[in-house]
């Protein structure tokens, strides 16, 4: 199956008011802020069989090469998957896919229909920036 990473990013500006909500995004899972401030970003494809694949593949231990199963997009060079990052699997059951948040034991679901159409729009946002 095949997931997008979109990670939650803490803004380069040093602007205090902007800790709160990737604090509450990242910890509590409270999305709203975060997103009205742009920090989350849609950073690579993975191949993968499931969610734990995902996050083994993202963080790479081995330091071996994934270009196979690990595509970062957009020129962006993505972190190790950590909590408060969301992964889209497309498992071609469910359309546009299911969404996860990862936590800090496991992962879970976003059934928000909101919360995942303004993950469909970031990921649009990136792509027509390559095309």
């Amino acid at each position: 199956m095949n997931a997008k990473l979109i990670q939650l990013r803490l803004p380069s500006e040093e602007r205090p008011i902007l800790r709160e909500p990737y604090l509450k995004a990242r910890f509590d899972g409270e999305l709203s802020s975060a997103f009205a401030w742009g920090m989350f970003q849609y950073v690579a494809d993975i191949k993968c069989r499931d969610l734990e694949d995902a996050f083994y593949l993202s963080n790479n231990p081995h330091d071996i090469d994934l270009s196979a199963w690990f595509k970062p997009v957009g020129g962006h060079r993505p972190y190790s998957m950590s909590v408060g990052d969301l992964v889209l699997l497309e498992d071609g059951q469910y359309y546009p896919g299911r969404l996860f948040r990862c936590a800090s034991v496991g992962f879970d679901e976003i059934t928000d229909k909101d919360v995942i159409q303004a993950i469909i729009n970031i990921i649009q946002e990136e792509v027509l920036q390559d095309a």
